[in-house]
């Protein structure tokens, strides 16, 4: 069936949209998994030799819902139906390999941490693999793991499948994580952040390639830590991308998968899979993987803590022509007068790519050149883009258009935002103010939608979004559900770069920084700002924070 094992078979959907698949070990065993696209997960039935493994039953759920789900997206956008179908097969290859795993396991057992779960736990030896190194499945999570390469390292690495000459590291000797034993500790300020990314062990998979390692460890585990991977794709790729069902899934997830954030704890796993305490992965080794693959890449990522105070911490991110300044004062200005009590903290991210984006422009020289220079040069890049990108469909917009400096801006703005919301999960202070301008107000909406997509308790009490560079026409409920207070949008008609560049880099898509969100959710609210605010840049000059 569409090169999937012999041994798996997927029904039909139903009327009411639930299907059945079950999967056959070579002697007889089986698991079935019915259920339907949009549930959390699978009813479960089968021998409990297969049953119990956790990675084994995400890996044919996921198999099964990305099949039904590309075959729905065929006529409409084969493109990407091709992508979700090829990540079916990888995740049901995974999990025929563990149904022949699981019949084998022998009553040999090691004890050790698992990288896939990172759980201290004991493994059961699988007997008659034929291979040069031991392959055990882990008791807790059920992924297929082998001892770690590193000298006298007791822990398990990963299990990587069809990579010959690949020494397997486990999760601490890969950077994946900075430590098993400090997986879940919490920080007690957001200015602490630095300890979660202290690593004990050496990188010695640094001279492999990580990105390949890491995307073929997901698909042959596919459990523990890494099952909440499809709810936050379909949450980003519904919200940010323009996208909807399965393409926002899967395309959520390439958008905040790609590079090292896929091998650190992002992977294209597919599916709607996910567990009931998916918000407590986020605040667990799920965010530690997140955090510290995003840093790995990022260098300019930091928080930097700018004031103490008595009220509700307040983080601020900036975006497009001002990221790159060393002025932060309006901003600040703005926040202090608005929270006088509040603690300051300044998140730093994405200096490369904005580097890039204004070196594409030519507003290099846009904070000594004015508005006048800035509006002419977005002027000609939109037309230039407009030429470039023509007709695009959407979904190639995923990929081919990561390539052009908006795209790859706008990409590290999601990630960045990802990662912050697994700082803030990690933190042990009750709630945060964000506010965030242009991209930067992306990072922010990312990071409280990210938030909620995982099920955990608000620990946002309100937004302030400026001139913010988001896509209008998402559903916006978990955005409405992540905040205890308000979602304060202010929008400017005459923004110069909301009205032209962004439009055009989108595909005519308006930007809610340029229209408001215009949602039915009484705590998201517009702020029309279009008589005070003609420049991009000037929004803290022109207006008060409410």
């Amino acid at each position: 069936m569409n090169g999937f094992p012999d041994t798996v078979t997927i029904s039909p959907q139903t009327e009411e949209g639930q299907f059945t698949c079950e999967i056959w070990s070579p002697k007889g065993l089986f698991v079935r998994v019915t259920g339907t696209a949009g549930d959390p997960s699978p009813d479960v039935s089968g021998d409990e030799a297969l049953t119990r493994n956790t990675s084994l039953v995400q890996g044919l759920w996921s198999a099964a819902s990305d099949f039904l789900q590309s075959t729905a997206l065929k006529e409409d956008s084969p493109d990407l139906a091709a992508e979700i179908l090829a990540d079916a097969r990888n995740s049901a290859e995974a999990a025929a390999e563990l149904a022949e795993l699981a019949e084998r396991l022998g009553e040999q057992t090691t004890e050790g941490w698992c990288s896939n779960c990172v759980t201290l736990t004991s493994h059961h030896q699988v007997k008659d693999t034929g291979l040069g190194r031991d392959i055990f499945l882990c008791d807790s999570c059920g992924a297929a793991v082998m001892h770690c390469a590193a000298p006298n390292c007791t822990s398990m690495a990963v299990k990587v499948t069809g990579l010959r000459g690949i020494a397997p590291y486990c999760a601490e000797h890969r950077h994946d994580i900075a430590s098993f034993e400090r997986s879940r500790e919490t920080i007690a300020d957001l200015a602490d952040w630095k300890a979660l990314v202290n690593y004990e062990k050496p990188d010695l998979a640094k001279a492999t390639t990580r990105a390949t390692v890491g995307l073929a460890a997901v698909g042959a585990a596919a459990g523990g830590a890494w099952l909440a991977a499809p709810a936050i794709g379909g949450i980003i790729g519904t919200q940010f991308m323009a996208l909807t069902g399965a393409a926002a899934t899967n395309g959520g997830l390439a958008f905040l998968g790609g590079g090292a954030v896929a091998a650190g704890g992002l992977g294209m796993a597919g599916g709607t899979y996910a567990v009931a305490t998916a918000g407590g992965l986020l605040g667990g080794i799920y965010g530690d993987r997140i955090l510290g693959s995003y840093v790995g890449e990022d260098p300019s990522f930091k928080v930097e803590k700018l004031r103490d105070g008595s009220g509700t911490p307040v983080v601020i991110a900036r975006g497009f022509l001002n990221e790159n300044q060393p002025e932060w004062f309006k901003a600040v200005r703005a926040v202090q007068k608005r929270y006088p009590e509040s603690p300051v903290y300044l998140l730093h991210w994405g200096s490369k790519e904005f580097k890039h984006l204004a070196n594409a422009l030519g507003v290099q020289a846009a904070g000594q050149a004015g508005k006048k220079f800035i509006v002419g040069a977005v002027a000609r890049a939109s037309k230039k883009m407009a030429k470039k990108v023509g007709p695009v469909a959407p979904a190639l917009a995923v990929g081919d258009l990561l390539k052009n400096p908006w795209h790859t801006a706008v990409h590290r703005a999601n990630r960045t935002g990802t990662a912050l919301a697994a700082l803030l999960g990690k933190t042990e202070q009750d709630e945060f103010i964000l506010v965030g301008h242009s991209l930067g107000g992306r990072v922010m909406a990312t990071a409280a939608s990210a938030m909620a997509g995982f099920g955990a308790a608000p620990k946002i009490r309100d937004i302030h979004l400026v001139g913010a560079a988001i896509g209008v026409g998402r559903e916006w409920r978990p955005l409405s559900e992540a905040v205890t207070g308000t979602v304060h949008n202010y929008c400017s008609q005459n923004d110069p770069i909301l009205r032209r560049l962004y439009r055009t880099a989108q595909l005519g898509q308006h930007a809610v920084g340029e229209v408001g969100f215009n949602t039915p959710f009484p705590n998201i609210v517009d702020h029309d700002v279009s008589t005070q605010v003609s420049d991009h840049s000037r929004y803290y000059d022109a207006i008060d924070l409410i």
